[in-house]
């Protein structure tokens, strides 16, 4: 196989990771995530007409880490940021144009608030993750579990016991689960395939044995509440 057709097969296998940003005025919170995810290869920056000096300087500083990431940096000038309709729309128009296969993830940290608020909809209507960093720690962003909130909603007993389960003990395999809770390991598996159907858990292999792990946004929430 010529070194054309390697390199082909292998973009071909790399999942193109594509982040939006709503832009404030503080860079570094608009660009940590190119430090947590090395995989990202294109940036959607939106933000609103600013008459201050601050937004032009943040604007050089975030185009001067996107060229030092090697990242493709799309630029979305808003009329605008305080226009929450505005920035939906922008959101929207702009996945149009982003290939089906690419995983896309939204960091919200900085920026208006009707431009926030746009994100946590937009998020929440396409499935995609919603991550937010803070100004006293930027090297590792936090997942609002949006899509899990969802998932929770209706939930049976039995998968409620299953997520109180790892909760409590976690990670576990499927017959340490079946086993806690007196089920057959075919019924147990075929809830985990229903909870990871939801994004609430995830697996891992860890030697020969496969653990069923709860989703970091799901871990932190209060379990025993949920209808």
């Amino acid at each position: 196989m010529g070194e054309a057709n390697v390199i082909s097969l292998l973009l071909l296998r790399t999942v193109l990771t594509v982040l939006f940003a709503t832009m404030g005025y503080t860079a570094p919170l608009v660009v940590a995530p190119l430090r947590q995810y090395p995989g990202i290869r294109e940036m959607h920056l939106f933000y609103g007409v600013s008459k201050d000096q601050k937004h032009p300087e943040t604007l050089r500083a975030v185009r001067g880490v996107s060229e030092t990431f090697q990242v493709k940096l799309h630029e979305h000038k808003l009329r605008n940021g305080f226009d929450f309709e505005e920035a939906l729309r922008s959101y929207v128009k702009t996945l149009n144009t982003v290939p089906d296969a690419a995983k896309v993830i939204f960091n919200a940290s900085s920026g208006p608030r009707p431009m926030i608020m746009a994100a946590t909809i937009f998020c929440s209507t396409h499935d995609i993750p919603l991550h937010y960093y803070d100004e006293y720690d930027t090297s590792e962003g936090k997942v609002i579990p949006i899509k899990a909130y969802r998932g929770l909603r209706g939930l049976g007993e039995t998968k409620k016991q299953l997520l109180q389960r790892l909760q409590r003990d976690g990670p576990l395999d499927i017959s340490t689960l079946a086993g806690g809770l007196e089920l057959a390991m075919s019924t147990v598996s075929a809830h985990v395939n229903e909870l990871l159907g939801l994004g609430l858990v995830h697996t891992s292999r860890e030697g020969k044995r496969q653990l069923v792990k709860l989703e970091p946004g799901v871990a932190v929430l209060d379990l025993e509440a949920v209808a």
